[in-house]
């Protein structure tokens, strides 16, 4: 995971996504895409037991047709024009609700704080292996318990988009780490 997530590639595809769904016929729509990616590792008895690695790729469209609105999930492989042209028409078969929408032009933010979110610098699996290793030890040293049921290390890393039809884009990329005896 030393890459970090492309915040463009993601507003790319948000942006084409909102501009499917105006075509398709939504008054109002909304688009959010995220990427992550997730690696971990498990220790039992201070032996590795698995190594995991997981990407994510995937969107949300939500249209608007009057008061109607519906939203459909996919992966990032979904035909953005033909997941506009069913959201549309799931919104246009969809009870009235006065009170969905977008929040007004006015409401919006026109500048976005960075909050320091990222960390870019990911352990190697050797780290990830010696970190659990040390929880589970640590777990062990705790006087009265004699057996442990391992511990593991995980992080993630992601960036998410959301961009609206009446011109709101905001973006952040983000890391997480766990560290956990079981």
């Amino acid at each position: 995971m030393t890459d970090t997530i492309n915040l463009q590639t993601l507003q790319d595809r948000a942006a084409a996504l909102v501009e499917a769904a105006q075509q398709a016929g939504a008054d109002a729509c909304d688009a959010v895409v995220a990427a992550s990616r997730s690696t971990g590792v498990e220790i039992r008895d201070g032996a590795l037991e698995e190594t995991e690695s997981a990407e994510n790729n995937a969107f949300t469209l939500r249209a608007f047709v009057g008061d109607k609105s519906a939203s459909i999930s996919a992966n990032m492989a979904g035909d953005a024009q033909a997941l506009a042209q069913r959201v549309v028409a799931m919104a246009r078969v969809s009870p009235e609700n006065k009170h969905a929408g977008l929040a007004e032009s006015e409401l919006l933010a026109n500048s976005i704080r960075d909050l320091d979110l990222l960390d870019d610098v990911q352990p190697n699996f050797e780290t990830m292996q010696d970190l659990a290793r040390s929880c589970e030890q640590a777990a062990l040293d705790v006087p009265g318990v004699a057996k442990s049921s391992g511990a593991s290390f995980g992080c993630t890393q992601g960036g998410t988009v959301l961009a609206t039809s009446n011109g709101f884009v905001g973006s952040y990329q983000s890391s997480r780490f766990g560290l956990v005896p079981y």
